[in-house]
């Protein structure tokens, strides 16, 4: 697919015919300098309207890494290890739940602590502006280079997962890829730029996400609170006053709604669906379904289609 941006006429213009490359595409100005499209919108405003597609990602362990980034923004997120980067000269700390958006043709050199190797994640992607309903054009995040970190194991989820379904041949995970990518970025930069709703809210609103995203997975209190950034007790206090149940209460009711839509709509067993939604077995499964509905699944299914 070709797609071309829409430059003022006295701007030599060039592209590349693929759109996993479209962010080679500059303009050159009279002094024949490449250049970047850049728009004058308030941060927030830009990050927000900006369209993000991942291009690779790598999972490094490495003692020292070095590299001229040239036309791809790239995301650096730390999963263990101890080093330092220097970004164009400026040197910063590398340790765990460390991450850094690197911009075009950046000098970057990672040294990393020979006793503590560095674990981290690298992601490279495009950063597009539109035009308007049909172009597109390279957009400048200017954003810091540090980013704020406050749901790190669900970052650090969500990059596993990334990189799986991207390495994988089939077409529609590396779809699925770019799609949690996209989740991932909007995380960071929504937690990068200020908000009025406080950092317990948001914190709370991640995990109401996760939990709603993620219902038939192994989900705890302890994970929850993690993600959230929060000690254990402080966070169910604070997810009860917000949404008015205890957060395994509300996993419960997500769980069991499904179950009802499952137990209507299939003819699978009591077994398969309490897997499915994330139950261990189906026995504790009818136990909680009786607790919630006052009904046992099957007196459930009877009393609804009677």
């Amino acid at each position: 697919m070709q797609i071309n941006y829409k430059l003022p006429e006295e701007r030599m213009f060039f592209h590349v015919d693929s759109y996993d490359k479209v962010s080679r595409q500059y303009f050159l100005d009279k002094s024949g300098k490449e250049n970047l499209m850049h728009t004058e919108a308030p941060f927030d405003d830009r990050l927000a309207v900006y369209l993000y597609n991942l291009v690779d990602i790598t999972h490094i362990y490495s003692e020292q890494f070095s590299y001229q980034n040239t036309f791809l923004y790239t995301l650096l997120l730390v999963n263990d290890g101890k080093g330092t980067i220097s970004i164009d000269g400026r040197n910063y700390p590398l340790h765990r739940h460390k991450a850094f958006i690197i911009a075009p043709h950046t000098s970057v050199n990672v040294y990393s602590h020979s006793q503590c190797p560095l674990d981290y994640y690298q992601i490279q992607f495009h950063a597009l502006q539109t035009k308007d309903q049909s172009q597109f054009a390279p957009a400048e995040l200017n954003c810091p280079n540090e980013l704020h970190i406050t749901h790190f194991h669900y970052l650090s989820d969500k990059m596993h997962e990334i990189e799986t379904k991207h390495k994988s041949r089939n077409k529609w995970d590396s779809m699925k890829a770019n799609i949690l990518f996209q989740e991932m970025i909007l995380l960071l930069f929504k937690e990068s730029v200020p908000s009025q709703q406080s950092g317990a809210n948001q914190s709370i609103t991640l995990t109401l996400d996760y939990i709603e995203q993620n219902y038939p997975l192994h989900i705890t209190r302890k994970k929850l609170a993690e993600m959230a950034g929060m000690s254990t007790d402080y966070y169910s206090r604070a997810f009860k006053k917000k949404v008015g149940k205890s957060p395994m209460e509300y996993l419960s009711d997500i769980r069991i709604n499904q179950a009802k839509q499952l137990l209507m709509m299939s003819h699978d067993t009591l077994r398969s669906i309490a897997h499915q939604v994330g139950f261990s077995d189906e026995f504790y499964f009818s136990r909680k379904f009786k607790a919630v509905t006052g009904n046992s699944p099957t007196a459930y299914v009877s009393k609804i289609k009677n």
